[in-house]
């Protein structure tokens, strides 16, 4: 019981601090053809993006396929693949957030609708501002489930 009363009036002294935080704008591109089933990704380099066609799609249309133009010196990319429940397509929405600590946060919210089993996709790929390698980013995702 002296364990909990002395935790709570640390908490209350010393609360936790909440970071400020920035949001940033980004421009959301079309990938095609990728194969990717990574969830998170962040792409820094050309090398890194063109991995992206190791797992190429045998679509017809994709032999030939070549990823649009980045220029890595000024831009990042950052790839989302999610896959949820529910009996249509998910609605989706992304913020990315630059932290006082310098750190990147993507913050992906997800309307399900309903609660069917079958899998859909929330793919998106946006193109930001480039981030340093030194630079940490996390990613954050919060699924709301619409039973409507």
């Amino acid at each position: 019981m002296k364990t909990i009363v002395f935790f709570a009036i640390v908490s209350f002294l010393f609360p936790a601090k909440s970071q400020d935080k920035t949001e940033i704008d980004y421009q959301e591109i079309d990938i095609k053809c990728t194969q990717s089933t990574v969830a998170e990704q962040l792409i820094r380099s050309d090398a890194e993006y063109q991995k992206l066609l190791e797992k190429r799609s045998i679509h017809p249309d994709c032999d030939s396929y070549t990823l649009p133009e980045i220029d890595f010196e000024t831009y990042s990319l950052i790839g989302i693949h999610y896959l949820v429940a529910g009996c249509k397509n998910p609605d989706s929405d992304v913020h990315l957030y630059r932290l006082s600590d310098g750190s990147y946060q993507v913050k992906t919210s997800i309307t399900q609708y309903g609660i069917c089993k079958r899998g859909n996709h929330v793919h998106k790929w946006i193109l930001i501002p480039k981030i340093d390698n030194a630079d940490m980013v996390s990613f954050e995702k919060t699924v709301t489930v619409n039973r409507k």
